[in-house]
């Protein structure tokens, strides 16, 4: 359990905290933020800095959940060797009601994305179950290309039955109907990959390492209450507090989100990650801080 914690933590929490405070101007655009929407940003940060770093490593073939933690650990400690130890905002806004906002948003959405356990969708083929599939083999094979015995298998001179070559020149790999969802890539060693973007199965594998299937069918509800999240704090800019929450809790017990909150899609990630570039550069706009040019 405290291993788990600590995981948590170095994925999903120290990186974008000490960033916020690393600099003098960067600790002094933080100060100014309400206590709630520095929380956010170590959050934002902190999952943004882990999605690229788990990417690379799954692109290079090196990805370990043990790796990822070590890079983080090693970042945070950088980033505060280099602050000399001045991590204590001064003159940070203290918590006001104001915080109670996005504590009853979470709760809303925790209790509509989560009322069932989220769908089990293993089955092959169709969207969600070629993401959650190849999340799970990132995790076991340490790469996002993977080797499959039952293409390595297929004799030669059978190949172009179940895998013919692309008719595009320009399109690398075979046409496949019998292992839809993936793109063979040498069906000599078996080398395919998932045919869809990677970012979601690398946390499908991140969550399973941390909790096992448990986690792969929990994360992307995670990742939604985050989206809800960020789109309170853009209203909120942009709006107004009352706008920004009405907006916010009315898309938390929409059908729509509730939905794909609890179904495997890679749309509900990139909810989260594009409503927190918005706020980032109205931030940036408002405040001409290096720190949201920078995020």
């Amino acid at each position: 359990m405290g291993y788990t914690v600590l995981l948590v933590l170095l994925l999903a929490f120290l990186p974008g905290t000490i960033l916020l405070r690393c600099s003098s101007s960067f600790r002094q655009a933080s100060a100014v933020l309400s206590t709630e929407e520095r929380l956010f940003w170590s959050v934002a940060i902190s999952l943004t800095f882990s999605s690229v770093t788990a990417l690379i490593l799954a692109a290079c073939g090196k990805y370990d959940i043990n790796y990822l933690a070590y890079i983080n650990g090693a970042f945070t400690i950088a980033l505060t060797l280099a602050s000399r130890g001045r991590l204590v905002l001064q003159k940070a806004t203290r918590p006001t009601r104001t915080v109670l906002a996005p504590l009853l948003l979470i709760g809303l959405s925790l209790g509509t994305f989560f009322y069932v356990p989220p769908a089990e969708y293993i089955i092959g083929g169709r969207d969600p179950g070629v993401y959650v599939n190849a999340g799970v083999q990132i995790s076991q094979r340490d790469s996002l290309i993977i080797e499959d015995s039952v293409v390595r298998t297929v004799p030669r001179e059978y190949r172009h039955l179940f895998f013919p070559p692309m008719t595009n020149p320009r399109e690398r790999g075979y046409d496949s109907v019998r292992f839809m969802g993936f793109f063979i890539l040498d069906p000599s060693i078996g080398n395919v990959v998932g045919q869809f973007p990677h970012l979601y199965p690398v946390w499908i594998a991140i969550a399973y390492d941390v909790y096992g299937l448990t986690g792969v069918r929990y994360v992307l509800g995670l990742w939604a209450v985050f989206g809800v999240l960020a789109i309170y704090f853009v209203g909120a800019q942009l709006l107004g507090r009352t706008a920004a929450f009405a907006g916010a809790g009315l898309l938390a017990l929409h059908v729509a989100q509730v939905w794909y909150a609890r179904y495997p899609n890679a749309e509900i990630i990139m909810q989260a990650l594009i409503f927190t570039g918005l706020l980032a550069y109205a931030r940036g706009l408002s405040s001409q801080s290096r720190l949201f040019a920078i995020i």
